[in-house]
């Protein structure tokens, strides 16, 4: 399970002021089966209204900023439709489960492919419940 919080930007502010990003949410990683692997991912976000229409998401290692590698391929992960006034849920079965001893990050992206870590819009870190 996680909580969203929103990334932190690095905008020079002699170009434009700076504008927090403001995205909230949860996710949550369910195990269904070690052979083949299979987990659950339901995530639930708001972007703001009038935000974006399609947003990517990742699960990566390692602790939010951290360059850790992916937990699987990033066409393996839903783009997210978000609504006009912000909201988005997902609901997938993913191929893939995570080891209880590590450590995990799930990125949400202002755009419809995770292509950059500027476009991060927020970050949970995931904790074993």
């Amino acid at each position: 399970m996680g909580s969203f919080r929103p990334a932190a930007s690095a905008v020079n502010a002699s170009l434009a002021p700076a504008t927090p990003n403001r995205g909230t949410g949860t996710v949550t990683v369910t195990a269904i089966s070690a052979s083949p692997a299979r987990s659950q991912v339901e995530l639930s976000i708001n972007a703001g209204a009038g935000a974006v229409d399609q947003v990517a998401w990742q699960i990566f290692s390692g602790a939010c900023g951290s360059p850790g590698p992916s937990v699987a391929g990033q066409s393996q992960f839903p783009p997210i439709s978000v609504s006009s006034t912000g909201d988005g849920h997902l609901r997938a079965e993913m191929p893939f489960t995570l080891d209880k001893a590590g450590t995990y990050h799930v990125n949400v992206y202002w755009t419809p492919r995770a292509n950059d870590m500027n476009d991060v819009m927020m970050c949970a870190n995931l904790q074993q419940s």
